[in-house]
C-alpha cells in the first residue's frame, strides 16, 4: 500500500515521527534489529536506554544519569536473560537472539499500550523464539495491543487472537485466530479468496 494511517485512541500519528508515536503510546520491534532498531558499536547501557533517556529516572533536568541507565540495563539484562560480558559491552558482539531480546527488553519495558511487532524472531535460535513468543503472550494478557507482522505462518497460528491476510498491499481477510490454519493462511496470501474454508 502506498498510504494509510496510524491512530492510537482515535488520534492520527502517521506524521508524528517516532518520538511522537512513543509519546502518544506505540513501541516498536523493528524487523531489521541491527540498523534499525540498535546502534550497533553503542553498549547495551545505551541501547536499552533509547526512548527513555529524556525522562527521569535516566534523566535529571536534561542530563543524563549514567548509574541509573546502567542500574536500569542490569535489570533488564537480568530480567530477559540477555547474554553479555557486561552492560558497557557493545551490542555489535552478541549473537542475534542476544542482540533482538535487547530490543524487544527495550521496548516491553516501555509499556506503552500499543506493541507493534515486525518479524520479531527471524533469524534467532529457537530458546529466543520460545522466549519472544512468551513475552508477547504475556505483553497481550496484560492487556497490552500486540501487531504481530510475521510471515512465520506457525509463528501467526501459535501467538494470534486473530489474523488479518494482506495480499498486494491490502488486507484481504481477518481470520479469527482459532479457525486460522497455515493452509486456509497460505490460499488467503496468494490471493485465493472465497474458496477458503
Amino acid at each position: 500500500a502506498d498510504a494509510g494511517t496510524i491512530r492510537v485512541d482515535d488520534r492520527d500519528v502517521t506524521a508524528a515521527g517516532v518520538a511522537g508515536r512513543r509519546a502518544a503510546g506505540v513501541a516498536y520491534v523493528p524487523e531489521d534489529r541491527a540498523h534499525t532498531g540498535t546502534a550497533l558499536r553503542a553498549s547495551a547501557t545505551d541501547n536499552l536506554s533509547m526512548g527513555f533517556h529524556r525522562r527521569p529516572p535516566l534523566s535529571r533536568r536534561g542530563v543524563l544519569d549514567r548509574a541509573a541507565m546502567r542500574d536500569r540495563a542490569r535489570g533488564l539484562i537480568a530480567r530477559f536473560g540477555i547474554r553479555i560480558p557486561g552492560e558497557g559491552t557493545a551490542v555489535g558482539t552478541l549473537s542475534g537472539g542476544n542482540l533482538q531480546k535487547v530490543v524487544v527488553a527495550r521496548e516491553l519495558d516501555h509499556q506503552a499500550p500499543v506493541l507493534i511487532a515486525e518479524q520479531p524472531t527471524r533469524g534467532v535460535d529457537v530458546g529466543a523464539i520460545e522466549f519472544i513468543h512468551g513475552q508477547l503472550v504475556a505483553e497481550r494478557d496484560r492487556g497490552r495491543a500486540v501487531l504481530l507482522v510475521s510471515a512465520e505462518l506457525g509463528e501467526i497460528l501459535a501467538l494470534s487472537d486473530r489474523v488479518l491476510v494482506m495480499y498486494e498491499g491490502r488486507v484481504i481477510a481477518e481470520v479469527p485466530g482459532a479457525e486460522a490454519s497455515e493452509t486456509s493462511l497460505g490460499l488467503l496470501m496468494a490471493g485465493v479468496v472465497g474458496q477458503v474454508a
